[in-house]
């Protein structure tokens, strides 16, 4: 098709041409190149936000309960003070502590808040880890950014909400490393060129520290990016970051101190020799190398293989490390730096957890995937800007670098997206690791617990056998086996379990603990207190020796003497199921009934799954004598839910006809009581039947009962 066109009398024909639509591959990096970082930056979002999708559902687990849903410390300004001016906490980490405490008043119990939280700061530190390399000149930066963001061996770090220390102390690092090489490229000669940004630095490292204090290698892998940068470290760059060194070391060392002494990482389970403790260090960074190369089969609980220096094969290890690191730093000219400062990050950033110093969980592991959350960083930039380079430089790879790398990482966030359906619960996680490590002991002990706390003591009573099977240290597992034993009414075996794990170990207090309320339950209640107080000397507060001393003195009659021992308890652990319905019931019993109902009100809030404290809250609502103590509606909704967990407990049914009644719904509170009944003649608790017949009576003249 042509148009005529007219010029100084001539006509001539000029062609018209469809306007050219660039490709959509140009399209997409023309918008990519004029959004600047914000297009990049969102998808990074994006890709995280749904490879941990599945993880934002997840519960509470393992020690979660210490930290934050048991923590006494995150009630009030007081417990904020002591969070930063004592060492109350599990460990000294008072920054992830106060975010804990803040975000208790935000949602709560609701973990979803808490894991919303950890995504976000992952998905930060992804970015911040992008900017940061970007800022180096590695090539690939965005690459290594997003595969950290959705590599699957981070999923330990982000999916459990303890692990806010690395993802939070893990912020603090990558802001205080880009704040520092900021301030040493700037120019002059003085000491400190730029005091402020240099103190802003240091303020971001003490962040850090306070967040977890493995972020101590900051200041030696300051010097190694300053040597990938062929700075010269003079005295004067040394000398700068000399508080640095200081400062770290005393972080770090404060926290040793405080895993022996505090966190128990002291014992037989860690007498190791130097050779030992290097034979470890050689198979742990093959071992977390391997699994960023192959993250398959990961678990929460990796099998803590045997360390023998008599074994030929355990010193592949060390001598992999040396045969790598030869040509590393023997070819760095031909090969370049990068190489070589991203194996010395990795193997530094490390040093921590190497098995040089004592760490509880090497009880259970050598290795866990948390530990390599920041050390990562160096193979997953050197592979980045390895397949950067190749695919800029070699021009038949260049066509299938974007494939690759989106295959990449959509196989990696994939595998993220299965392993977050681990942490959905604690049962889950726990049956996830025996699938994979049948041998832990810590997961059939850990999975006894969640069926003992579920009532359900022959499951839990089973896998606490298993435990026992599998592990060199049994005192734990036989103190366990005793807590079921006597839940089951079988309390000659508990005091026989009890003392066998006494034996094995005189100094631990929990076995006491269940021995004296074994005795005060089998009549000797005069010895059970005596074990009581020994348990509580052992270990001053603990709140399993306060409740069961309390149940102890409530046997003797010393009602007054059990409800300070009740609230001792609660002190200790807001969360203690058991010892909030103790305290409950000893108002209730001493006629206390406006207290009982506001400490029941509180038990529901924190531990809305124990029916004990439910059932017995509804029926006072229902049934205190003054009218400003009873609500039937909460009372009714309160029955409901406790019945929806078990629709046949005759107590739950007795509180629901209670509630009807008080409501005025009498032919309701017949029906529900009748059930109560029935279910209590079935059970053959014959207290109960003589009690709801009464009950009965009342409510069959159209009058709701009244407790005395």
């Amino acid at each position: 098709m042509a148009r005529k066109k007219r010029r100084k009398n001539k006509v001539r024909v000029v062609p018209v041409t469809a306007p050219q639509v660039p490709p959509v591959k140009d399209r997409l990096k023309a918008l990519w190149t004029k959004g600047g970082d914000l297009p990049p930056g969102i998808l990074m979002a994006l890709l995280t936000l749904v490879a941990y999708s599945t993880a934002l559902g997840g519960g509470y687990i393992w020690d979660d309960n210490a930290y934050l849903t048991a923590n006494p410390l995150l009630f009030d300004l007081e417990g904020l003070r002591r969070i930063w001016l004592t060492a109350e906490t599990p460990q000294y980490y008072p920054i992830v502590f106060s975010t804990f405490w803040i975000e208790r008043k935000i949602w709560g119990l609701d973990p979803s808040g808490y894991h919303l939280v950890n995504v976000l700061l992952h998905i930060a530190n992804s970015i911040l880890l992008w900017r940061l390399l970007r800022y180096l000149r590695i090539p690939g930066a965005w690459l290594a950014g997003a595969i950290f963001a959705v590599h699957p061996v981070h999923v330990e770090s982000v999916a459990w909400i303890t692990e806010r220390k690395n993802v939070l102390s893990g912020l603090f690092y990558l802001l205080a490393l880009r704040q520092y090489l900021k301030f040493e490229s700037e120019p002059g000669k003085a000491l400190l060129k730029n005091p402020r940004r240099y103190a802003g630095a240091m303020a971001l490292f003490v962040c850090a520290l306070l967040s977890k204090s493995v972020t101590a290698t900051l200041p030696a892998a300051i010097l190694i990016v300053l040597w990938y940068q062929n700075r010269r470290l003079d005295l004067r760059a040394i000398t700068r970051l000399i508080p640095f060194f200081i400062v770290g070391a005393a972080s770090g060392l404060f926290t040793a101190w405080l895993e022996v002494n505090k966190v128990g990482a002291s014992g037989e389970a860690w007498d190791l020799d130097v050779l030992e403790r290097f034979l470890i260090a050689g198979q742990v960074m093959w071992f977390y190398l391997w699994k960023l190369v192959w993250p398959a089969n990961l678990m929460f609980s990796y099998p803590r293989w045997n360390v023998d220096a008599g074994a030929p094969l355990q010193y592949l290890g060390l001598i992999g490390v040396a045969a790598g690191a030869f040509p590393l730093w023997w070819w760095r000219k031909s090969w370049g730096r990068g190489p070589a400062a991203a194996a010395l990050f990795f193997l530094i950033t490390l040093g921590p957890v190497l098995g040089f110093l004592n760490v509880y969980p090497m009880l259970f592991s050598w290795v866990a995937d948390h530990f390599q959350y920041l050390a990562s960083i160096g193979p997953i930039s050197l592979a980045a800007g390895g397949a950067a380079w190749a695919w800029r430089e070699k021009a038949k790879a260049a066509k299938w670098g974007f494939p690759a790398a989106a295959a990449a990482l959509v196989i990696l966030g994939v595998l993220t997206w299965q392993q977050g359906w681990i942490y959905e619960s604690e049962e889950s996680l726990w049956r996830d690791t025996i699938r994979k490590n049948p041998e832990s002991w810590m997961a059939h002990n850990n999975l006894g617990a969640v069926y003992a706390q579920s009532g359900r003591p022959r499951e839990a009573l089973r896998h606490y056998r298993e435990s026992l099977k599998n592990r060199k240290y049994k005192e734990i597992s036989l103190s366990n086996i005793g807590n079921q034993l006597l839940r089951l009414g079988k309390t000659s075996e508990a005091i026989d379990h009890y003392r066998r794990a006494i034996a094995l170990n005189p100094k631990y207090a929990k076995p006491r603990a269940g021995l004296g309320r074994a005795l005060a339950e089998s009549g000797d209640v005069k010895e059970g207190i005596k074990e009581l107080k020994e348990a509580l000397r052992l270990r001053p507060g603990s709140p399993i020796a306060h409740n069961n001393l309390g149940l102890a003195l409530a046997r003797k009659g010393e009602i007054k003497e059990a409800a300070e021992q009740f609230l001792k308890a609660l002190k200790g652990n807001p969360a203690l199921a058991e010892a909030r319905f103790n305290f409950g019931l000893t108002l209730f019993q001493a006629r206390r009934y406006g207290q009982a109902i506001e400490v029941l009100r509180e038990g529901v809030r924190l531990t809305p799954e124990d029916r004990q404290t439910g059932n017995l809250l509804a029926w006072l609502l229902a049934t205190a004598p003054r009218a400003e103590w009873r609500n039937g509606n909460e009372a009714l909704d309160i029955a409901r839910k406790v019945l929806a967990a078990n629709a046949a407990d005759p107590i739950a049914l007795n509180s629901l006809a209670a509630a009807y009644a008080e409501l005025g719904q009498f032919s309701s509170a017949i029906g529900a009581a009748s059930q109560a009944l029935r279910q209590a003649e079935v059970a053959g608790r014959q207290d109960e039947i003589n009690r709801i017949r009464e009950y009965l009576r009342h409510y069959k003249t159209g009058r709701p009962y009244r407790s005395p």
